[in-house]
């Protein structure tokens, strides 16, 4: 597993980040059939990554990928959630 920390030359996963600012822009990925941001057109797998992809080059710091709704519906067992999460971390490192 890769080592996520943060370094003493201001880097991050190969991405260098400015720790000195303070604040940070963070891009918002739902891979939820029920978002109610954005319908599920980022559930699919090729639609999340492009959405994580264009966030990241309008100036994104951090992609926070969400496979819980933040609000009323149906639960989510820990398996479906992984299964919705884990494969957008890798393609981004």
């Amino acid at each position: 597993m890769q080592d996520i920390t943060r370094t003493d030359n201001g880097h991050i996963l190969g991405h260098e980040v400015d720790f000195d600012r303070r604040i940070a822009v963070m891009g918002i990925v739902n891979r939820t059939p029920d978002s109610f941001y954005d319908r599920g057109a980022t559930v699919q797998l090729d639609a999340a990554l492009a959405q994580a992809a264009a966030q990241v080059d309008e100036g994104a710091d951090i992609i926070d990928v969400g496979g819980v709704r933040a609000g009323p519906g149906d639960e989510v067992d820990v398996a479906t959630e992984l299964d919705r999460v884990i494969p957008d971390i890798p393609s981004r490192l």
